[in-house]
């Protein structure tokens, strides 16, 4: 009886760390973040939008508009426009508000805020502090913000962006070849159209979360019903569909026609030192990273 009684226990050794795991679990959380990112990503542009709204009003616009089309906000001089063409190789160091649709030539350098109520069309080769847009915005080429764009319809950049601290629409955005970022966010981010023919039924599915402390790599054409958790670096491949977060202390790589997330729900895929884009992707969210973001 002894003897089977210290047998059995030689048995259980390997799995004591399981059973105290199990009894009084240390690992609950895959990792601390919270992927639902409790602040608004909208927050610079809701706040500029917020205090021109408090400062300025419908009957300062008309005089302003009336007079010399200038007044004052917040101790800085706000030009007032109906619609405007702002000629190419011009520097403007005023807040610019826009009535109607906003147009630039190429190399315009704006050192102030614009807000815009209709369609933002900036030109190539621009260089713009910030623009709050309650329209479509559509960047030109090689263009640099300075620190935040936002819209509420659609966003899209052209090749050779620097995108700043912030892109934000509640909208899409579509990201040009060779655009640099931060932080984006909207209901849809691509990098081109991914057509309907390109939809097909997954080879395997696999439902529940994915850690790991090494790096990883998901390859084929599946689909991955969880989140997905790396202390290195994460490289998704062609075709994988991730419909959960996705979170990295190292990188992560997004190859053609991978997805994260699902139409509807907003996820959040974020990588401490850079998101690499590769092809045709789409993300339903909010991409972040302290490193560097680029679509290649």
């Amino acid at each position: 009886m002894l003897i089977t009684l210290i047998f059995t226990l030689l048995l259980l050794i390997p799995f004591i760390p399981s059973i105290k795991e199990y009894l009084n679990p240390k690992d609950i959380i895959p990792l601390e973040i919270n992927f639902y990112y409790s602040r608004n990503p909208r927050y610079f542009s809701e706040s500029f939008k917020k205090k021109l709204k408090e400062k300025i009003k419908i009957e300062d616009i008309q005089k302003a508009l009336e007079g010399t089309g200038t007044l004052e906000f917040n101790e800085e001089e706000v030009k007032i426009h109906h619609t405007v063409f702002i000629e190419p190789k011009t520097e403007i160091n005023k807040i610019l508000y826009v009535l109607g649709n906003f147009k630039s030539g190429e190399d315009v350098i704006l050192r102030k805020e614009v807000y815009v109520k209709g369609n933002a069309y900036i030109g190539d080769n621009n260089q713009i502090r910030a623009i709050a847009c309650e329209g479509e915005i559509h960047l030109g080429k090689n263009t640099k913000i300075i620190r935040w764009v936002d819209a509420e319809k659609d966003i899209l950049t052209k090749e050779d962006c620097e995108l700043g601290v912030s892109i934000t629409s509640n909208g899409k955005i579509m990201l040009g070849k060779k655009c640099k970022f931060k932080r984006v966010y909207a209901k849809e981010i691509s990098t081109h159209t991914i057509h309907e023919e390109d939809k097909e039924e997954k080879d395997a599915y696999i439902k529940g979360n994915i850690k790991t402390y090494d790096n990883l790599t998901i390859k084929g054409n599946i689909e991955i019903d969880g989140n997905v958790f790396g202390e290195k670096d994460i490289y998704i491949g062609e075709n994988v569909h991730i419909k959960g977060n996705v979170f990295s202390q190292g990188k992560i790589i997004l190859e053609d026609k991978s997805k994260i997330g699902e139409e509807g729900k907003i996820k959040s895929i974020i990588a401490k030192k850079g998101i690499y884009i590769k092809g045709r992707i789409k993300v339903y969210g909010f991409m972040m990273t302290e490193g560097e973001g680029i679509v290649n």
